[in-house]
Formats: C-alpha cells, sequence, structure tokens
C-alpha cells in the first residue's frame, strides 16, 4: 500500500492538529506515502506523550526520528534543495 506511494517531499516535523489531521486524512483514502505513515505515527506518539506529561521523552525522540527520516528519504531518492540535508543536520547536532 504505501510502497506504491512515492515521496516526494518531508514536511518536517510538525505537530499541529492540522498537519495530523491531514496526514490521517491522507492515510485513510490510500494517498499517505511511508514518510506520511511515519510522521503520522510519530505526531500521534507526541500526543500521547504530552498526555502523560512526559514532553522530555519528545525531545529525546525527535532526534533519532528526524536522522532516520533523512536517511529514508535519501534511500528513497526524494530530492532536496542544495545544503537542505547539511543545515538540518548541523542545526541538530547544536542542540
Amino acid at each position: 500500500m504505501f510502497a506504491s506511494r512515492a515521496a516526494t517531499h518531508w514536511d518536517g516535523v510538525c505537530l499541529t492538529p492540522a498537519v495530523v489531521e491531514l496526514k490521517r486524512h491522507l492515510l485513510l483514502h490510500g494517498e499517505a506515502s511511508l514518510v506520511d505513515l511515519r510522521n503520522y505515527l510519530f505526531a500521534r506518539q507526541c500526543h500521547v506523550l504530552l498526555q502523560l506529561r512526559r514532553p522530555a521523552e519528545i525531545c529525546q525522540r525527535s532526534l533519532p526520528f528526524i536522522h532516520n527520516c533523512i536517511k529514508e528519504l535519501h534511500i528513497l531518492k526524494v530530492d532536496f534543495r542544495d545544503g537542505a540535508t547539511r543545515a538540518v543536520m548541523y542545526s541538530l547536532s547544536e542542540l
């Protein structure tokens, strides 16, 4: 199901309800890519962690999530603007 949907971009980590609903809509209508699924699941995990009052875990999980997404996008051959990946990884290394 997801393998047939090409990942053409990545919205980054965005936990706003509107973005989560958009990803949910894509999933329900079979229009989601693997990257959309991963973003939706991560957003739901963050929502649960906030309800459990464990925001520090969101921070701990964010860095590996972003790193894995960037690696997967390279494997899937998604085009990035020149230097985009390096800029994201540099900004993460400064945390």
